[in-house]
């Protein structure tokens, strides 16, 4: 799951940083940082009023997230 998140990071970096540059040199660079700061805000507001914000693991999953955390952890030192 982390090397999956790293890939998605990075290719919004790929994306993000050009695109970035690019408004801010038509735009200028407070402008440029003026609609980051909206789509950040427009994120939130997002996230805020989705379902994920209800979830939840449930007990049975995290004892067997700790097992596997666990073996895995001993596999590892092997």
């Amino acid at each position: 799951m982390n090397a999956t998140l790293r890939s998605i990071n990075r290719s919004a970096v790929v994306i993000g940083a050009p695109l970035g540059g690019a408004i801010a040199d038509r735009l200028g660079f407070l402008t440029a940082l003026w609609i980051s700061i909206a789509g950040l805000a427009l994120c939130g507001v997002w996230f805020s009023l989705s379902s994920m914000r209800k979830a939840q693991i449930k007990e049975h999953e995290t004892k067997k997230c700790i097992k596997i955390k666990i073996l895995t952890d001993y596999l590892i030192k092997l």
